[in-house]
């Protein structure tokens, strides 16, 4: 079950810092929606002040900045991708330290992202516009990272059954597709920061 409750920082800290077992996708998918909610939380609501200040006060994300973070995502995505699609022995603890790895990035694009919603709110337009569409953008590779994130899963779950993992590879890289567009687009998106 997931949990998607909790304070918007302290869920995205939380799963820049998680350590993943096995199941990882299964986890990877749950901490996605809960990050996804707590972003959409902060930028719905009108009296976050101890969010902002605890997002604007934090430093902990380092000197990274949001373009580096995505285009870390975009390699660790492609990583992830590979991992899945590989036929090595061991795959699935790979795919274990490749989830987590790319989890930890996606956290850090977000927490990212969760500062700027909080400076442009504090000093609206014209931020408020660039931080509305880097959040959207977000979203959307969010979306299709957790899309290929159980693609990977169900290639997992497949085995040696040749037609079942067939036609599971065949769906991640399909959702491989749409993740490195949407990607694409973030990578543009963020250059306006």
């Amino acid at each position: 079950m997931c949990d998607k409750g909790g304070h918007v920082y302290e869920v995205i800290q939380g799963v820049a810092t998680k350590k993943y077992h096995k199941g990882a996708c299964s986890e990877a998918v749950c901490d996605i929606d809960a990050m996804m909610m707590a972003l959409e939380r902060l930028r719905s609501s009108h009296d976050a002040d101890d969010v902002v200040t605890a997002l604007l006060d934090d430093n902990s994300a380092g000197t990274d900045s949001l373009p580096t973070g995505v285009r870390q995502l975009v390699t660790d995505s492609k990583n992830l991708v590979a991992g899945a699609l590989s036929s090595m022995s061991g795959r699935e603890a790979r795919l274990r330290v490749l989830v987590e790895t790319t989890m930890h990035t996606l956290a850090g694009v977000f927490l990212h992202c969760c500062r700027l919603v909080a400076r442009s709110s504090v000093d609206r337009p014209p931020s408020s516009g660039v931080a509305t569409n880097v959040a959207d953008h977000l979203m959307e590779a969010a979306r299709s990272l957790r899309t290929t994130v159980e693609a990977g899963r169900a290639v997992l779950e497949a085995g040696s059954d040749t037609s079942a993992l067939d036609s599971s590879k065949n769906a991640l890289l399909a959702t491989a597709a749409l993740l490195a567009k949407s990607l694409s687009v973030l990578v543009h998106e963020v250059k306006t920061v």
